[in-house]
């Protein structure tokens, strides 16, 4: 995957809340009713860089700094309606991915 695309799905992360479908648990959520809707918010420009720095074992992309400095510098979007049209056919594309887990029941954007 190039990083291109992983800085795409950053931005996907940074700029939507995640509704997980009902099934998932999540140990530290307080719901005021069970069949109230679980949205998680989204991620700060570090915790992304910090889950994708995961992804690898060694080497600068190890490092969370690596990818933080790129994504601040190349991708700097705070709405995804910012991304500018040349990238916006791939950003779809991700966000589909994204949409596409079974674990995910929508994004919402911000």
């Amino acid at each position: 995957m190039s990083v291109e695309t992983i800085l795409l799905f950053m931005v996907v992360l940074h700029t939507h809340s995640i509704q997980v479908v009902p099934t998932v648990t999540i140990n530290d959520l307080q719901l005021a009713s069970p069949d109230q809707l679980k949205i998680l918010a989204p991620l700060t420009h570090r915790h992304v860089a910090d889950l994708v720095s995961a992804l690898w074992h060694s080497g600068e992309r190890s490092q969370d700094a690596f990818w933080y400095g790129l994504y601040v510098s190349k991708t700097p979007f705070e709405i995804f309606e910012d991304i500018p049209d040349d990238l916006m056919d791939q950003a779809n594309r991700v966000k589909a991915t994204v949409e596409d887990h079974p674990l995910i029941a929508r994004l919402i954007p911000e």
